[in-house]
């Protein structure tokens, strides 16, 4: 499982908004992404916070554009952990961090990362998370 959009804590429903992909990237649903040069590039692991999470599969190109779900500090998601479990890696751990993948959170690397921890599932290896966007998370 990747990414996927489980809710927000203001009720509001997500609206899908297609932007042009970096030339010769390809869209994976699930995946995170951010806006670079005006245009979405895959989002990786070391502290910067996601725009937006992908709804679509769609194969790398020339302007290619994809769906997305523009992100803000309200909306909840809900993905797999990988890596060997920091012991920080609980409700209320704010600098979570992604895999290199984008499609995961790292659960080893909770220093530099741009998420924040609402539960953990330690049976499955689900997270439900917020992306932190320049707010305070009480």
């Amino acid at each position: 499982m990747a990414f996927r959009w489980v809710g927000n804590r203001h009720g509001t429903t997500p609206q899908v908004h297609a932007f042009y992909m970096t030339d010769s990237e390809t869209a994976v649903a699930g995946r995170l992404f951010k806006f670079s040069s005006q245009r979405m590039t895959k989002e990786g692991n070391g502290g910067t916070t996601p725009d937006a999470l992908c709804i679509e599969d769609v194969n790398a190109g020339t302007d290619v554009e994809a769906d997305f779900i523009l992100l803000d500090s309200a909306d909840i998601l809900e993905a797999n952990y990988v890596g060997t479990a920091d012991s920080a890696f609980v409700k209320g751990q704010q600098t979570a961090d992604l895999d290199t993948s984008a499609d995961n959170l790292l659960a080893s690397d909770v220093t530099t990362g741009c998420m924040f921890i609402l539960s953990v599932d330690t049976t499955n290896l689900v997270a439900r998370c917020i992306p932190r966007k320049n707010t305070f998370i009480t």
